[in-house]
């Protein structure tokens, strides 16, 4: 059989070359790969992607902007709008080139909520507080209220037995994924709702009435991104966190979500806390290690308590303050999801 001959000014072979180059680690001779695909063909929109993404990693800021650019130009997209947009927040703090981008990327997808959550960083960071407020909206669609509402059982009792399931549950680990998830210590059960015994069945129940009675509550609004349009049905992706003196939530959103939410089931004494606001809940507050803007305007705090459940976009940045104490602080989160 004769070797198989590669032409040398082959561009996709350059390509997949670069790809299979920074697979093994070798950004370097990746680079190399993709510059000679982009001599034979210029208008080689991928590899403009491929290599900004090397550059990024090499700590090569400037020319993996650059390259985005040039991606971007060829052919716009949503992906790499949004990558370009969070490079320029995250090392260069250029919220005035990342806000067309992700105006750009919301065009394509405007109920995203990563996309959301990281024009809102834009908007504090030129001082556009009053867009900013209308984006989260937050007097208007964080909403919080007590589970007792719909049930007739004492919640406090029903805490109790709650509170026993999770910390017996035998799926409680400690979580590795820090950048999955945002919770820093503590331990979480995923999918709480797989195979759940009668006390979370039963929680699970009570859940979804509040949640299906915030839906039908909530204004149609075809220019806003949370309110375009609501789930006539969905799935509902729900874990638990149990959280001990030190631990906390990062900064986060939920990028898979429509509506997010927390329920609190067990919360530490706070009172005699030296830090402010400890344990409490937090809103507002950039995190993923982008710059946030704006100090403290805008930062909302609500303190939580056992039997509290608070429903919010899932675009809202929130996170928790640690604390210190001897209780566990156990919650419930959950992300509402279009089917």
């Amino acid at each position: 059989k004769k070797a198989l001959k590669i032409k040398p000014d082959y561009a996709e072979v350059y390509n997949n070359m670069g790809i299979a180059l920074k697979n093994k680690g070798d950004s370097e001779a990746a680079i190399e790969s993709y510059k000679k695909a982009l001599k034979i063909k210029p208008d080689y929109a991928e590899v403009y992607n491929n290599m900004g993404c090397i550059l990024v990693d090499m700590g090569e800021i400037e020319a993996a902007v650059d390259s985005f650019y040039n991606r971007i130009s060829l052919k716009p997209d949503f992906k790499t709008e949004m990558k370009l947009s969070e490079v320029l927040l995250r090392y260069k703090k250029d919220v005035s080139r990342a806000l067309p981008l992700l105006k750009s990327a919301l065009i394509k997808k405007p109920m995203d909520a990563r996309a959301n959550a990281y024009k809102s960083i834009a908007l504090r960071g030129l001082n556009k507080f009053q867009e900013a407020e209308q984006l989260v909206s937050f007097s208007n669609l964080v909403r919080t209220e007590n589970i007792q509402r719909y049930t007739s059982l004492d919640i406090v009792a029903f805490n109790k037995k709650l509170l026993s399931k999770l910390l017996e549950h035998p799926r409680r680990a400690v979580e590795t994924n820090t950048q999955g998830w945002a919770i820093r210590g503590g331990t979480a059960i995923r999918n709480l709702f797989d195979n759940p015994d009668v006390v979370i069945k039963n929680f699970e129940g009570l859940l979804r009435q509040a949640i299906d009675e915030r839906i039908q509550s909530l204004p149609d609004d075809p220019e806003h991104p949370f309110l375009m349009k609501k789930p006539s049905s969905y799935s509902l992706n729900c874990w638990a966190n149990v959280l001990e003196t030190g631990d906390y939530q990062a900064n986060h959103i939920h990028n898979e979500g429509w509506m997010s939410g927390v329920y609190y089931v067990s919360i530490p004494s706070i009172e005699a806390e030296v830090a402010e606001n400890a344990g409490w809940i937090i809103f507002n507050r950039a995190g993923y290690d982008l710059p946030h803007f704006g100090g403290e305007y805008g930062i909302k705090t609500i303190r939580p308590v056992p039997g509290m459940l608070i429903l919010f976009p899932s675009y809202v940045w929130h996170g928790t303050i640690p604390f210190s104490g001897t209780k566990s602080r156990v919650s419930i989160s959950f992300d509402v999801q279009f089917n």
